[in-house]
């Protein structure tokens, strides 16, 4: 036997050394063959009420469903409702829920703002154009060219250091770095598909800027904050062979039509 304490003692059963049907203590499910330990139970087994002990995993009517753990891309698994002590579930009841963003919709009009891109709601009023974006792929169809982009929020200050407060990457505010180029926080790696004006404007001045130096064979020391005005076919070969390297940009979006591309110098 491995138990290194009597039955009935606190912590009887562990992970190392699982307790069987109707014994106890137990703290987790893990600590019982059973795969459950029962909450709050010891009076049924003549001990402190307080006592968790090893049962049987009958699940009840009362238990949960339970979404998939694997959410879809621009989704998150969120915790519906915890687990119930007096119920014989071993997880809680959880699903998965859209993931939103603050996305800028009706650049050019009175509306022009931030908006929900869950509920389409208005958060406020400003004129947001243009919208930071990661540049997933260039392409063209049955005439058309396009564009799949990831909406990022370009976060620069007290707001860039609050976020990575909120998002995890520094413990405080002291902590955090005020990053000169700015905080690209992405929440929702949705990806968006837009189509591109004919007569669209395309100025690059980083990833993709140096990746057209090399297609080219320049030889530019520093291809760098160039201000280069490109073609759109141009964009797509220099995309392409950046292959899974995502260029920061930012876009001008008028009636669902990108009408330019812009990608800003990062020191």
């Amino acid at each position: 036997f491995c138990h290194q304490t009597p039955l009935w003692s606190w912590n009887y059963a562990t992970l190392s050394c699982k307790g069987n049907v109707g014994e106890g203590d137990c703290d987790r499910h893990t600590d019982c063959n059973t795969g459950y330990c029962a909450r709050n139970v010891g009076v049924k087994y003549g001990q402190v009420s307080t006592m968790d002990v090893c049962e049987e995993k009958t699940l009840t009517p009362n238990c949960p469903q339970y979404a998939p753990l694997n959410c879809k891309q621009g989704e998150k698994l969120i915790v519906v409702k915890e687990i119930d002590p007096n119920v014989k579930c071993s997880r809680p009841e959880v699903k998965c829920v859209p993931v939103c963003d603050k996305i800028c919709k009706f650049e050019g009009t009175n509306s022009e703002g931030w908006y929900d891109s869950c509920s389409e709601k208005l958060i406020q009023y400003a004129n947001c154009s243009p919208q930071p974006a990661y540049l997933i792929v260039a392409y063209s169809k049955n005439g058309k060219n396009y564009i799949d982009v990831d909406y990022v929020e370009w976060l620069h200050s007290e707001a860039s250091i609050k976020a990575q407060v909120e998002d995890g990457k520094c413990a405080s505010i002291s902590e955090c770095y005020d990053y000169p180029n700015g905080y690209k926080r992405n929440q929702n790696p949705l990806v968006r598909t837009f189509e591109v004006s004919p007569s669209i404007n395309i100025v690059v001045n980083g990833e993709i800027s140096a990746e057209i130096n090399k297609l080219e064979n320049t030889q530019l020391p520093n291809p760098y904050g160039r201000n280069l005005s490109i073609t759109f076919n141009k964009l797509k070969d220099a995309v392409s062979a950046m292959g899974t390297l995502k260029a920061f940009i930012t876009i001008d979006v008028k009636g669902n039509v990108v009408t330019k591309i812009s990608e800003p110098y990062q020191e």
